[in-house]
């Protein structure tokens, strides 16, 4: 299972337990966190991010729901240094893509910027367009001065996707943000490269305050 670490070696959030342990004066004390609106087999904790000062925790269930179609959930730790979860622009926990459909496992990977306003998730499962399916989708979410999450835009789109999209590549099973939320690397394991099926593909997108997200090209 993957697990993320802050800079200042104070938090720790290990992913399958859905567990976060706060390290203090060399004494481990342990906090479970449970969103409350999950269910059996949606696998909180599948994914987890933490923000450089460890004051913001992204946890996904990319199975939640009785259709798989995922879902992230936000935890910010205030000045008494408990964590209370932050909502959407509609005041709901459940943070989840505006075109979610069902099997997309939306929060199958998550990143999250240094100061913890940006951030990437991934939904390796989604189609694009009407046939076939694990084209995938990056979305990008940001927080407002209200603590409340809502979508980029990126053109006619509240996703990112590539450019060379195919059924099964599985864009989006891997992502990373940079500290400072201007560049997101993406894997698609299962993309095609000079015939080799499964070879794999990574992609490097840059913020563009004109454009959105765009697909940088890289010279091999």
């Amino acid at each position: 299972f993957p697990v993320t670490i802050n800079n200042t070696w104070s938090k720790v959030a290990s992913s399958g337990l859905t567990n976060i342990t706060q390290i203090k004066n060399d004494t481990a004390t342990g906090q479970f966190f449970d969103p409350g609106s999950t269910l059996k087999d949606d696998e909180f904790g599948t994914s987890l991010a933490i923000n450089e000062n460890g004051k913001i925790i992204v946890g996904s269930a990319p199975y939640y729901g009785t259709d798989n179609s995922g879902s992230i959930y936000v935890f910010k730790s205030g000045s008494d240094g408990s964590y209370k979860q932050e909502t959407n622009k509609s005041n709901n926990v459940n943070i989840t893509a505006s075109d979610g459909k069902k099997g997309d496992q939306f929060g199958i990977s998550v990143s999250i910027n240094s100061i913890g306003d940006k951030i990437a998730v991934g939904a390796h499962n989604s189609a694009i367009g009407f046939i076939g399916s694990g084209h995938g989708k990056v979305y990008v979410f940001n927080s407002s001065s209200l603590n409340k999450w809502t979508h980029e835009t990126i053109g006619a789109n509240p996703f990112i996707s590539a450019s060379d999209k195919n059924v099964n590549n599985y864009f989006g099973r891997s992502v990373s943000i940079t500290s400072d939320g201007s560049r997101i690397a993406v894997g698609a394991f299962g993309a095609t490269v000079s015939s080799l099926s499964s070879a794999g593909k990574v992609y490097i997108y840059n913020s563009s305050s004109l454009n959105g997200w765009v697909e940088e090209k890289i010279n091999n």
